[in-house]
């Protein structure tokens, strides 16, 4: 069942300096040719949330994070998915967890690396599926950009990215940052009202955010309930061991939306879409609430980043129990 209340996922946050989160000997001694070109590529070092643990509170999951960094995600959770397909590229057989170094040290230091994140920085993401209603409610996917650093070229759900903060740690014992509603509601106005990312030193939080015109906007929809935002689920990704939170945003007012829709550089501008593209921008449901036929044969499982795939599979059945109840 969608949870409406979707920070209601989010447990404790261990507010120790990243840089002493995941200790010392981060990395298997001749591992250095997988992360030492990723650790050196000129990057930023942002500061994000990363899995501390998951537990269960009353049937509950509860995701507890800690912070962490780009590079130490880069070093000890980037890397396992580049050591898995080169070793798949030299084994004409099966892979073993003796072949891959990085992955064999977190099942050495942790009983279970699904739900901890003990000795690395496995990256929290968050993934929303968006659903405009309206005669027919459609669902929006865009074409991701050449110029994005992973999975250029494929389709993605939006609002999505990571579940990260901007600007200096905080000074106090609570992070005012730590909210997966201002956390999408930014990267709703980032990526589809063409707002400026926040990715620099300017801290971001809920009261600064409410001064960005476009982001007052979408929290005066969320309270008037023209927008809603739920949570679908919490996953992990067994490539990398990262953890995702799999959200659904439904928009009510699809002329505000029509108006404003400006997607951002990480996705393909409309003239740059074969035509064919320019349909899957917007698919709409049958009166199943189900993805019409045409869209469902024509969207193939490559063409999809995977966590737009959680995305939609979590999202499309939330939908259905959330229109079911009337809501």
């Amino acid at each position: 069942m969608p949870d409406a209340s979707i920070d209601d996922v989010l447990g404790g946050l261990d507010l120790t300096a990243p840089e002493a989160s995941f200790g010392d000997g981060a990395f298997d001694p001749g591992f250095e040719e997988f992360h030492e070109g990723m650790v050196n590529d000129g990057s930023p070092n942002l500061i994000g949330y990363a899995l501390d643990r998951i537990d269960s509170d009353g049937g509950q999951a509860r995701l507890h994070c800690k912070y962490g960094t780009f590079k130490a995600a880069q070093a000890t959770s980037f890397t396992l998915i580049p050591e898995l397909f080169h070793q798949l590229t030299l084994s004409s057989g099966s892979v073993t967890l003796e072949d891959l170094p990085a992955r064999r040290r977190i099942h050495r230091m942790v009983k279970d690396p699904i739900i901890s994140g003990d000795g690395r920085c496995a990256e929290v993401a968050v993934s929303v599926l968006t659903i405009v209603e309206g005669e027919r409610p459609e669902i929006l996917l865009f074409r991701r950009s050449a110029q994005v650093a992973t999975d250029p070229l494929r389709l993605h759900v939006a609002p999505a990215g990571k579940f990260q903060r901007t600007g200096e740690l905080p000074a106090t014992l609570q992070d005012e940052q730590f909210s997966l509603q201002m956390t999408i509601l930014r990267e709703f106005a980032e990526e589809l009202l063409g707002v400026p990312e926040t990715e620099g030193n300017e801290t971001y939080t809920a009261r600064t955010a409410r001064a960005v015109p476009e982001v007052a906007d979408l929290y005066r929809l969320c309270d008037s309930g023209e927008i809603s935002l739920y949570r679908t689920g919490l996953v992990v990704c067994l490539a990398d061991l990262q953890p995702e939170i799999t959200c659904l945003a439904i928009v009510r007012d699809r002329s505000w939306l029509n108006e404003r829709l400006k997607p951002n550089w990480e996705f393909l501008p409309l003239h740059q879409l074969p035509s064919r593209d320019r349909r899957r921008m917007r698919i709409a449901l049958d009166d199943d609430l189900e993805l019409m036929n045409e869209a469902r044969s024509s969207l193939r499982p490559s063409q999809l980043v995977s966590r737009a795939a959680a995305a939609l599979a979590l999202g499309l059945p939330a939908y259905r129990q959330i229109r079911e109840r009337g809501h």
